[in-house]
C-alpha cells in the first residue's frame, strides 16, 4: 500500500519530468541575444559595411568564454563535411571540388554582397576583418550589391557557420551564427562562397595525412572523401597544413582521438582559423586572375596564436578535459589551446607551481617529463630546475644530527645537496 505521502509523490513525478524536459529543451534550443554580436529581435533585413565597421575591424575582441559562447569547430552539423550547403546537382553527382569549382568560379572579381541588418557592431567589424584580408592580398572586391546583380551573398545572421559552395547564379547565403563570429572563420565561409572546399579532400592527401576512420563518428565518414585528379583543379599549388580550409586533427571524432594524423612536418598549425595561408592568396590569385600584386609570404602562425592566447588567457590553468591527460598533440593548434597544462601553454603568474620548495610537493618534473630549458619550466619546477633559495630549502641535517636519508643524496643536485648539508659538506660544522 502506498502512504498518502507516497501518492502525492508518484502524482507529481511526471509533473517533474515534465519540468525538466522542458527546461532541458529551452537550454538546447535558446538563441542568444547578444546585441554587439547579433540582435535577433531586429527584424531580419539587408544592409551593408560602413567606414566605420572596417575602422573597428582593425581593434575588435570578442570575450567569448565571458559570454559563454563556445567557437564553433565548422565540424557539429549535419552538412556536407560540416559547413558546406550543396546544390541539388551538387549532391547528385558529388562535383564538390578539393582546391576549387571548375564550374563554381565567379565571373569575375567583383562579388556584390549584403549584409543582414540583425548583425551588431562586433560582429559587423568582424566581418569586414575578413573581408579585408581578402581585398588586401588578392584581387577579390566585395561590393554594395546593386538592383541589377542578380547573383550575390548575403551574409545572414544565421545559426550556425555554412555556405554555398562557388557561384550559383542567384541569391547565395553564408549563414554566421554567434559561435562562427571569428576573423578566421569568416574567411573560411568566403573561400566555400568563392569555390574552395577543404584541404584534406585533395588528391594527394594520402600523401600528407592519414585518416583514422576508427575514430571518426559513423555517420560522418563521408566527410572523408577523396576526389580523383580528373575531378579538381589544383591550380598547381602544393598541399599545405597551413590552409585555412584544412581540418583540425580531431574533426568528426566520435571520442576526441585524432581523425586526422600529419605524416610530414610542418603540421604544427594545421586546422588554423587565424587568417590565410600563403597557398590560400596563391590559389585565390591564379583562380580569378589577380596579377600586379606584392609577394604574400606565409603568416607566422606562431605569433598569431601567442597574440590570440594573450587576449583570450585562460584565468585557471587547467586541462579542458580527461582527453588531455593521454592522448594530446600539442603540435596541433585545438589541443595546444584546449590543453594548457598539459601543453604547457600557461601564463606562469595563473599556473599552479608544479613543484614546492619547502619539500611538501613529491611531484618532480624531471620526472614528468619537463626539460629546464623549456619556457617558464624554472618557474613551476623550481626544485627539479635549481631556483629554490638556500632559505626556502628544508634542511633536514644538523651538525650535530646526520639523516639516515641522506646517505642516497645526490650531492651534485642543488636542492639535496642543501638538504643534506652534513653529508654533503655544505653545512659548516666546522
Amino acid at each position: 500500500m502506498f502512504s498518502p505521502r507516497d501518492r502525492v509523490l508518484n502524482m507529481l513525478l511526471p509533473i517533474e519530468l515534465l519540468f525538466a524536459w522542458t527546461l532541458i529543451f529551452q537550454c538546447s534550443s535558446a538563441e542568444y541575444n547578444i546585441p554587439t554580436l547579433i540582435d535577433r529581435t531586429i527584424p531580419e533585413g539587408p544592409t551593408f559595411l560602413t567606414a566605420a565597421d572596417f575602422e573597428h575591424a582593425d581593434n575588435v575582441s570578442i570575450d567569448f568564454d565571458s559570454l559563454g559562447i563556445k567557437v564553433s569547430d565548422l565540424d557539429d552539423s549535419d552538412l556536407y563535411q560540416g559547413d558546406i550547403v550543396l546544390e541539388e546537382y551538387q549532391k547528385k553527382s558529388r562535383i564538390a571540388r578539393s582546391a576549387s569549382l571548375k564550374t563554381g568560379k565567379w565571373n569575375t572579381p567583383r562579388i556584390p554582397y549584403e549584409l543582414s541588418i540583425q548583425f551588431g557592431k562586433d560582429a559587423r567589424a568582424v566581418i569586414a576583418a575578413a573581408i579585408k584580408e581578402f581585398e588586401r592580398h588578392t584581387c577579390i572586391r566585395f561590393v554594395k550589391r546593386l538592383p541589377s546583380d542578380a547573383d550575390y551573398i548575403y551574409i545572414h545572421a544565421g545559426k550556425d557557420c555554412h555556405s554555398s559552395l562557388g557561384h550559383t547564379g542567384r541569391e547565395q547565403r553564408i549563414s554566421l551564427g554567434e559561435r562562427c563570429l571569428t576573423k578566421g572563420i569568416v574567411i573560411h565561409e568566403i573561400m566555400h562562397a568563392l569555390s574552395f572546399i577543404h584541404e584534406q579532400s585533395r588528391p594527394d592527401r594520402d600523401a600528407y595525412v592519414k585518416v583514422n576512420f576508427d575514430a571518426v563518428k559513423d555517420e560522418a565518414k563521408h566527410n572523408f572523401e577523396l576526389y580523383t585528379i580528373d575531378r579538381v583543379d589544383l591550380l598547381g599549388v602544393p598541399y599545405s597544413y597551413n590552409s585555412i580550409m584544412h581540418y583540425g586533427s580531431d574533426s568528426f571524432s566520435k571520442d576526441q582521438r585524432p581523425t586526422i594524423i600529419p605524416l610530414k612536418s610542418g603540421a604544427e598549425f594545421m586546422g588554423q582559423r587565424f587568417t590565410l595561408s600563403a597557398s590560400d592568396v596563391a590559389q585565390v590569385r591564379r583562380l580569378y586572375g589577380c596579377k600586379n600584386l606584392s609577394p604574400y609570404p606565409e603568416p607566422n602562425f606562431r605569433q598569431l596564436m601567442m597574440e590570440d592566447l594573450k587576449k583570450n588567457q585562460v584565468e585557471f590553468c587547467e586541462n579542458a578535459n580527461r582527453y588531455c591527460d593521454f592522448n594530446v598533440n600539442c603540435n596541433d593548434m585545438k589541443d595546444y589551446i584546449r590543453c594548457p597544462k598539459t601543453c604547457r601553454k600557461c601564463d606562469p603568474s595563473k599556473m599552479a607551481t608544479v613543484e614546492k620548495c619547502d619539500g611538501s610537493s613529491n611531484l618532480v618534473c624531471i620526472m614528468e617529463g619537463r626539460s629546464c630549458s623549456e619556457k617558464d619550466t624554472d618557474l613551476v619546477c623550481p626544485r627539479s630546475c635549481g631556483k629554490c633559495r638556500p632559505d626556502e630549502i628544508p634542511k633536514i641535517e644538523k651538525c650535530e644530527r646526520p639523516y639516515l636519508r641522506c646517505v642516497r643524496a645526490n650531492c651534485n643536485d642543488y636542492y639535496e645537496a642543501v638538504q643534506c648539508g652534513l653529508t654533503c659538506r655544505t653545512l659548516k660544522c666546522w
